[in-house]
């Protein structure tokens, strides 16, 4: 049975997340006067995500082997149905030891050989707040 005081803090935790509005700058800098430079919930949740995924090892002050996912590891799997399924799995694996509040929902990895790259979708959730964000890039594959 739970004691007063493990109820109170149960109810306060879901008043908190009844209340969480994340806000951030959109990691792409202001794109024009018709868009705010500010993004909410989701989009806040990702845009860490994404500066780490679309960084170059060496983007990280005093941390240079930090970013570079897309730089280097993305472009280190065979562009094919098979390559496509290692990255996906080593993509999950690498979000998820890097940002353990994040759970990686949905993550579809599609290679396009004509372009020479992969498309890359995923939902990912943060596992403190429930908020969701989603993400989709592309990243070119040099021959």
């Amino acid at each position: 049975m739970a004691s007063i005081v493990e109820r109170n803090i149960a109810k306060l935790g879901n008043k908190f997340l009844e209340n969480i509005e994340y806000e951030d700058l959109d990691y792409r800098g202001f794109l024009g006067e018709t868009k705010s430079p500010t993004i909410k919930d989701g989009a806040v949740l990702v845009n860490d995500l994404k500066m780490w995924l679309q960084s170059s090892r060496g983007d990280y002050y005093r941390r240079w082997t930090l970013g570079g996912y897309f730089d280097t590891k993305a472009r280190s799997f065979p562009l094919n149905d098979e390559g496509a399924v290692k990255l996906k799995e080593d993509l999950q694996l690498t979000v998820e030891k890097q940002f353990p509040s994040v759970e990686v929902i949905n993550l579809v990895v599609t290679p396009i050989q004509q372009r020479r790259a992969w498309k890359i979708s995923m939902i990912v959730r943060d596992r403190y707040t429930g908020v969701y964000g989603p993400f989709e890039a592309g990243v070119s594959v040099p021959e």
